[in-house]
């Protein structure tokens, strides 16, 4: 029998289990009845439940750690967290890589809405910066596969931004109005942010809308690397939401985004190639209507959002004729467009005093993808070539799934065994016709996951688990259909493409014990199908303008196993010292070379810090150190990747400071200092070293 069907068995035990209890004394529990607060998570299993009592490895930004942290951009806010190693091929970038996953082999969402699209490239992305960090109220980040919930590229993780919701009025008040506003700077890219934005509630409609102000000039480097050019960019967002209905009851939200990235460079094969990849648009909309309502006679509540978005980037990538970078020999521009239209329905039934609880639901998206693409000695004398895509090109996804969570023990002191299990069916099309010198390329496949465990824990207080979790990324049209250079490659479509997929077995085990909390992973990852990128040739050239000619393929099996732990200690007189470490190692089945190691594997890394809050006031000083330590085991493909050095990437680590109070309860003062030895370092696989010596300063007007 294989994993997967043992995984099913066990479910299905589980709820024969819940079964059981039916007629057993109904009891609520104490989760939350309306949305999260603050401090939960929703991405583990669609419902909110506090950090320790998740049964899956999660973590969380939450609002007061985004004011007090002001991070610059939503990658950087996670790299204080456990299991996220944040890559950036630029400064505008930052992919985090998670459980050895890093790209479109990680789920992107915006208040449980994708933001993956078909064209995501194989290997590190840069849109997660495409959403504002100053629009949101908390960052969720679960570690693992949880493809059952969130269907395709859900292997590594599942990221959700959670947007900012209108200002509640206070005890006793009927409505109320509220300025906000964000201001930052920062010394190592002469940082200029800001954010203007109202909020207005009432009991029964709440308005929140704002826009922001992004300006980062060209990034020092620590030590002797000096500035590094064409790594400054400007960014712009506005967004607004609305509320239609009482918090927490049957309501409508209507939510639209809107990102404006412009001017980011890209330099990593400057010095060897002389090239300068120019990202001269990055854009992103998006709008979604999320309706909730309660169905009280069957205990259920029911979420239906459709959605709406569209990604543009502009590309161009300019080959220099001398060392100097003055004269131009090439251009290469490019420009794609991906309208998404979606729909998702989602149920939450709770039966038997909650000692049942179905989650369960159903998705479609479809990508409709236009391109185009010109060539030529400078930007005067461009003339149309192949498009990155094809007129016509498209790409759906659909699936239904289920999760049932139950607890057949609980005892009178609250201690309880938690069975969980689910399933997801999916079917996806990928199409792009007439490829010139290819013809069709059409992909089309059914499948699906599963996922089991058994936890055991008191609330806030112990929880230890295992887990059997199912993983899948679909092919998309990237992989599948893309013709043209992808900036360390010239890619060449492979209509013979399956899903790779994943079956990850992880146990777990968190405390809290009056000042500590502790909490421990250990997993293996095994892969299936894995997809990676092999030689080939294109009109029989192995190199097309010095850069190598790849498709994608499927390499057979990988495997990743890792451990990630952390801990805080706190104390009565507001001392406390903690800090986490993540280790990884990964190795896939080379179809040329037989197990070699997987790409982009980060190495050992982690935090360690000391940190002091005033008992009685809102001060609070915290001085940490961020470490990677050294990676020499490249692949293949990493060892002419020309982010990474040769031999691989030298450890590194990095003395911070911030600090902060509220003087007054509307106005939130925080500064920091990063890097303060001014250390030469870069992450492993990065494309831009790591801000040099920096100083930076952020003051935020809070809702009081």
């Amino acid at each position: 029998m294989r994993c997967g069907e043992i995984a099913l068995v066990f479910a299905l035990t589980g709820l024969t289990a819940a079964a059981s209890v039916a007629g057993a004394e109904e009891t609520e529990d104490e989760a939350p009845d309306g949305g999260a607060e603050a401090s939960t998570v929703v991405v583990a299993r669609g419902v909110p439940e506090e950090p320790l009592d998740a049964l899956r490895a999660v973590d969380v930004v939450d609002a007061e750690q985004l004011r007090q942290r002001r991070p610059r951009t939503v990658p950087e806010a996670l790299m204080d967290g456990t299991g996220a190693y944040v890559q950036k091929t630029n400064h505008a970038g930052g992919s985090p890589i998670i459980r050895g996953m890093v790209g479109p082999q990680n789920l992107i969402l915006i208040d449980g809405v994708r933001l993956n699209n078909s064209t995501y490239r194989t290997g590190p992305l840069q849109y997660l910066n495409t959403v504002d960090s100053f629009s949101l109220e908390r960052i969720e980040l679960m570690r693992g596969p949880g493809s059952v919930l969130y269907g395709s590229d859900a292997i590594g993780g599942v990221i959700d931004l959670i947007t900012r919701d209108p200002v509640a009025p206070g005890e006793g008040a009927d409505s109320r109005f509220t300025p906000l506003a964000i201001l930052r700077g920062a010394t190592c890219d002469l940082e200029r942010s800001g954010r203007g934005a109202l909020s207005f509630d009432t009991p029964s409609f709440g308005v929140i809308g704002g826009a922001s102000l992004h300006v980062f000039d060209d990034l020092r480097a620590g030590g002797d690397g000096g500035i590094q050019p064409w790594s400054g960019y400007n960014e712009i967002d506005w967004d607004a939401k609305v509320r239609l209905g009482q918090a927490g009851g049957d309501r409508l939200e209507i939510l639209y985004q809107g990102v404006r990235v412009r001017d980011a460079g890209r330099t990593d094969k400057l010095e060897t190639k002389g090239q300068l990849t120019m990202y001269d648009e990055n854009f992103r909309d998006l709008v979604y209507a999320k309706a909730h309502l309660r169905i009280d006679p069957l205990s259920t509540r029911v979420s239906i959002t459709p959605s709406w978005q569209r990604q543009l980037e502009t590309r161009r990538k300019i080959t220099f004729a001398d060392d100097g970078h003055g004269d131009v020999s090439r251009v290469d521009g490019s420009r794609d467009v991906v309208n998404t239209v979606g729909g998702a329905v989602r149920l939450d039934t709770r039966l038997f005093g909650r000692r049942l609880d179905l989650i369960y639901g159903a998705e479609y998206y479809h990508d409709l993808v236009r391109s185009e693409a010109a060539s030529g000695p400078d930007e005067d004398s461009l003339i149309e070539t192949i498009p990155t895509y094809p007129e016509g090109s498209g790409y759906d996804t659909f699936g239904a799934y289920m999760l049932a969570t139950a607890t057949p023990i609980r005892t009178a002191s609250w201690v309880e065994l938690v069975v969980h299990g689910g399933a997801r069916f999916s079917a996806f099309a990928a199409s792009a016709p007439d490829i010139e010198g290819f013809g069709d390329v059409a992909i089309r496949n059914t499948g699906g996951v599963v996922a089991a465990g058994l936890h055991l824990r008191k609330r806030g207080v112990f929880n230890v688990g295992i887990g059997f979790d199912q993983g899948f990324r679909a092919p998309n049209l990237m992989e599948a259909a893309r013709i043209g250079d992808t900036g360390n490659w010239f890619h060449v479509p492979n209509a013979d493409l399956n899903s790779e997929r994943a079956e990850s077995l992880e146990a777990s085990g968190r405390f809290h014990a009056g000042p500590v909390t502790f909490g421990a992973v250990g997993y293996a990852t095994f892969l299936r199908d894995y997809i990676v990128r092999v030689p080939t040739t294109y009109e029989g050239q192995e190199i097309v303008g010095e850069t190598l000619v790849v498709h994608n393929v499927n390499s057979g099996q990988g495997r990743v196993v890792g451990a990630e732990g952390s801990l805080m200690a706190d104390s009565p007189f507001g001392l406390g010292v903690g800090g986490n470490l993540t280790w990884t190692r990964g190795e896939y089945d080379d179809p040329a070379e037989g197990w070699v190691p997987m790409s982009r594997i980060p190495p050992l890394f982690g935090t360690a810090r000391v940190r002091y809050a005033h008992p009685w006031s809102d001060l609070f000083v915290e001085v940490f150190a961020l470490f990677g330590g050294a990676q020499d085991r490249l692949s293949p493909l990493d060892q002419s990747d020309a982010r990474i050095p040769e031999g691989g990437t030298p450890g590194w680590w990095t003395l911070n400071l911030r600090a902060g109070i509220r003087p007054v309860d509307w106005l939130q003062i925080s500064v920091g200092g990063s890097n303060l030895l001014d250390e030469l370092y870069k992450v492993h696989g990065s494309g831009v070293y790591g801000a040099g010596a920096t100083a930076w300063l952020a003051l935020e007007v809070l809702e009081g």
